[in-house]
């Protein structure tokens, strides 16, 4: 105790962490808790900027890394807040180590803004408890198919983890459309609409560039 209280607040999470590391956070138990609850009161202050925010939330997931401190960090993403300062609070949670924090992630994955949105899908995919985590909210019909990029669902449905791979295989054939003649048909009179190359070059570059290239793009 009298350790820790001699040291700078500013470097008392680092102790914190190192203890934690080595596996000895009960030398520090009660000290923890006030630094975590301090941490946590730091990042949800208003008058905390964007770099100290970010440098907040990498502490207390690293020194916390536990369900609450999942939704603390989710909950200071919010439409105002910056697109990277949203992308980099994700990525610190992406530091986590827990499965509960990728349940809490994918769960609050449809009320993201777009960029934190895209960030949240590609960390949750380097993880297999995520990664099921997401695709058995798409079986509930809470996390849209579309946040998944083709590439990626190309990659899903051939993944080595065999539970992925069915599941992904299920949920893309399900979205499947089954009258395809239809859907051509119904799309059929567009080809008689003058078009715009720079926008087809933008769709091109969205929806098709991961897997085809053209004019040497893609």
């Amino acid at each position: 105790s009298s350790l820790i209280q001699s040291i700078k607040p500013a470097l008392r999470s680092r102790l914190l962490q190192l203890a934690e590391k080595w596996g000895r956070a009960e030398i520090f138990a009660d000290q923890s808790k006030a630094v975590v609850a301090a941490l946590r009161e730091e990042l949800a202050a208003p008058g905390t900027n964007d770099a100290q925010r970010l440098d907040t939330a990498r502490k207390l997931v690293a020194l916390s890394d536990d369900a609450a401190t999942a939704d603390c960090v989710l909950a200071q993403i919010t439409p105002r807040l910056a697109p990277e300062t949203a992308a980099g609070l994700v990525a610190a949670l992406g530091e986590s180590r827990q499965d509960a924090a990728g349940e809490a992630l994918v769960k609050r994955l449809n009320k993201l803004p777009p960029a934190a949105q895209k960030a949240a899908a590609t960390i949750i995919l380097r993880r297999a408890s995520w990664t099921l985590a997401l695709l058995g909210a798409m079986e509930a019909q809470q996390a849209e198919r579309s946040l998944v990029s083709v590439a990626d669902w190309q990659i899903l449905k051939q993944h080595d983890d065999a539970r992925i791979a069915e599941r992904a295989k299920k949920i893309d054939a399900a979205a499947a459309d089954p009258d395809r003649v239809k859907t051509f048909e119904e799309f059929l009179p567009a080809l008689n609409l003058p078009g715009t190359v720079a926008k087809g070059e933008e769709v091109f570059k969205a929806n098709c560039a991961q897997c085809h290239a053209i004019n040497g793009k893609g």
